[in-house]
């Protein structure tokens, strides 16, 4: 009976599926492999490398199926160890000798893993110190050159790439209305930039002006978008484990909530603010679909736009606060995580409600599986301080 073994298939990325068939190779060239030792071809497992959380589900899928008695699986076949993990020497070993205990073995078509050996075997006896790869040193060497390629790899493309959207390019998917466009600049070479989508910005630049306009609401406005025959874009659904094209999605009207959100959005006014840029504004070097007065008279003071030369910023709900993470120590509750609450002695929360009238009310609550208790912030300090000065300091 022949010795059974499954085939491994791994790409790199999305982008290596759609643009070359690296994953049909690799299952070819370990076909021949199994054909050429003379093993069963038991089952092909084709991946996507990208470090989901679904990507490493499906990878447990492999070795699960391995593990199953049931499958008789005596061999996992693979290109070479970057295509079976590119996370380490120890990463690599901890899946070897995982296969190791149930009897399976990992095999690369390169050779590079080779068979163990009994350096007692000439005298008729085995002992688990005997028993040893004579390449796992070079097993290791590759997985860890590997991990290393992928890290020096992303540092010098994320990096790059970090480093141009904070001088006003763009390095992501365009945004509706908008299609990318490589450029040559004077200083940065070739870059990429946003340049208008026709069949698709008439109706982003529809929507601002009606939003200025102020006639209608933004569900009539809405209405009027989809009549006038917006679709959302259309993009190839595609497998989540191999990348392969299985069907299209998109081509759906607009709803409220997104015209809500696309509307807010600063890039259509030329300014980059997202992650990569700490979320600081960047006048980005090219137009937007709609001008800096358009797009704050269309927000109507939730989100505003201020130009001062080549200085740029975000503005939030005319209170002229830049967009900023919370931060934890509020100096307006410095007692907040420190006094516990009376009821469940969890610590306190401090936040400040704004009255009907426009007043701000500030204070220390808590209603943690209790009723509500609240305590004005006034109030609360004056009680820790008196409480405080009862202290005796020695």
């Amino acid at each position: 009976m022949k010795e059974r073994a499954v085939i491994l298939a791994r790409a790199s990325s999305g982008k290596q599926i759609i643009s070359g068939d690296t994953l049909d190779d690799q299952k070819l060239q370990c076909q021949e492999y199994i054909e050429r030792v003379g093993w069963e071809k038991a089952k092909i497992f084709p991946l996507v490398e990208s470090g989901s959380i679904e990507e490493r589900e499906y990878f447990e899928e492999v070795l699960s199926y391995c593990e199953n008695p049931k499958n008789q699986i005596k061999y996992i076949v693979f290109k070479n160890i970057s295509r079976f993990t590119r996370q380490g020497g120890q990463m690599y070993l901890t899946i070897k000798n995982r296969m190791k205990k149930v009897g399976v073995e990992l095999r690369d078509i390169y050779g590079t893993i080779g068979k163990e050996v009994n350096t007692m075997d000439k005298y008729g006896v085995e002992y688990s110190w005997s028993r040893y790869s004579p390449t796992e040193a070079s097993e290791i060497k590759e997985a860890e050159e590997a991990k290393s390629y992928v890290r020096n790899s992303l540092t010098q493309m994320i990096g790059a790439e970090i480093a141009y959207v904070n001088k006003g390019y763009w390095n992501r998917r365009p945004p509706y209305g908008f299609h990318n466009k490589k450029t040559e600049t004077a200083d940065d070479r070739l870059r990429n930039i946003l340049e208008e989508e026709t069949s698709e910005a008439k109706y982003m630049q529809m929507m601002y002006r009606l939003r200025e306009q102020g006639k209608l609401n933004d569900r009539k406005i809405v209405e009027r978008i989809n009549a006038l025959g917006y679709k959302s874009r259309i993009f190839r659904a595609r497998d989540r484990r191999t990348m392969k094209a299985i069907g299209i999605k998109g081509g759906k009207p607009l709803t409220v909530k997104q015209f809500q959100e696309l509307i807010k959005r600063p890039i259509y006014a030329g300014v980059i603010l997202e992650k990569w840029t700490h979320y600081t504004p960047v006048l980005a070097k090219f137009p937007g679909l709609v001008s800096i007065e358009t797009f704050n008279a269309a927000n109507r003071g939730k989100v505003k736009i201020v130009k001062e030369g080549e200085a740029v910023q975000v503005l939030y709900d005319v209170k002229l606060e830049s967009l900023k993470r919370r931060s934890k120590h509020n100096p307006l509750f410095p007692f907040k995580d420190v006094v516990m609450c009376p009821i469940c002695r969890k610590t306190l929360r401090g936040s400040t409600s704004t009255g009907k009238g426009g007043k701000k009310h500030p204070g220390y609550h808590c209603e943690r599986n209790h009723k509500y208790w609240r305590v004005p912030r006034a109030q609360f300090h004056e009680t820790v301080y008196d409480a405080m000065k009862e202290v005796p300091i020695k």
